[in-house]
């Protein structure tokens, strides 16, 4: 299940800049950096990882088809192992106002942690983004997967307790080869398996719906309701604080499901929407 929000908090050796056009942009609490007009030049978003991180922390980069690739590291400092840097494209949008174009405005890291010396316990996937939401431009961090590691067999393959990850081939293969070098992945034990969903079996009330996962990157997420699984879009999220967003596992209402829209070129396998998502602390007593 994909983790919560975490508005520009930092990850441990991890320290994030966004740029418009050279000028450092400082974040607001609810992660606004402000907004981008025809002025403005490059909107750069810069990830860096501190020495102590080394060998721990990476970035990647991964394409529509789910592709991963290893990101460029650009650091030439002593203090700084690792240096990712991504341009993000800004465009019109169909409502007129600007947005970050969604399949560049994205930083993923996977991380190795451990804490039984240099036994590895597992690996967290996390999303550094730029989004916006009419006209304004927000920084999220999102724990978007966190697992534990196992070892299948002396030298053999790496089990991952997430199941996305493990049926996911290309980041399968980009988290073997990372692997750090000097760590050994705890044996696998009888009994492990995949994380189990905490709410499986589960049936919200009618106009009640529990989240499945959001990704503040796309704007999109799942919800699940008596009629069955919906997707959701930011634009029917009510907005907490000025960011329209939702948290796994956290109960909300909707107003109305519907038929998704289908715009050019993107397939979904949704067959339901919701609309006029609310957030509980957002309802009238």
């Amino acid at each position: 299940m994909k983790g919560g929000l975490v508005m520009v908090e930092k990850i441990g050796g991890v320290s994030v800049e966004v740029s418009f056009d050279g000028t450092q942009m400082v974040p607001l609490a609810n992660g606004f950096v402000g907004c981008v007009t025809p002025a403005f030049g490059k909107v750069v978003l810069c990830v860096k990882v501190a020495s102590e991180r080394g060998g721990f922390i990476y970035a990647l980069t991964v394409d529509q088809k789910k592709n991963v690739v290893k990101k460029k590291n650009l650091a030439s400092g002593l203090f700084c192992v690792a240096h990712y840097r991504a341009i993000v494209p800004i465009r019109m949008s169909s409502g007129g106002s600007y947005c970050a174009e969604e399949a560049h405005n994205c930083i993923r890291l996977l991380e190795f942690y451990g804490n039984t010396g240099f036994r590895t316990n597992g690996l967290r996937v996390w999303e550094v983004a730029i989004v916006s939401q009419n006209g304004e431009f927000f920084l999220t961090v999102q724990k978007e997967y966190e697992a534990d590691l196992w070892q299948e067999s002396s030298g053999g393959n790496l089990f991952i307790t997430e199941e996305k990850l493990m049926n996911w081939p290309q980041m399968r293969v980009a988290i073997g080869e990372l692997f750090p070098k000097a760590w050994a992945p705890l044996p696998l034990q009888p009994g492990i398996g995949f994380k189990a969903d905490p709410f499986a079996g589960e049936t919200p009330s009618r106009g009640v719906a529990r989240v499945k996962w959001y990704s503040p990157r796309s704007g999109l997420g799942a919800l699940r309701t008596m009629e069955g699984d919906a997707r959701v879009h930011w634009t029917q999220v009510s907005p907490r604080d000025g960011f329209s967003y939702l948290v796994a596992g956290e109960l909300v209402s909707y107003r109305n499901l519907r038929e998704p829209f289908r715009t050019t070129g993107r397939k979904t396998a949704f067959s339901l929407e919701a609309e006029g998502v609310v957030a509980p602390e957002l309802l009238k007593p």
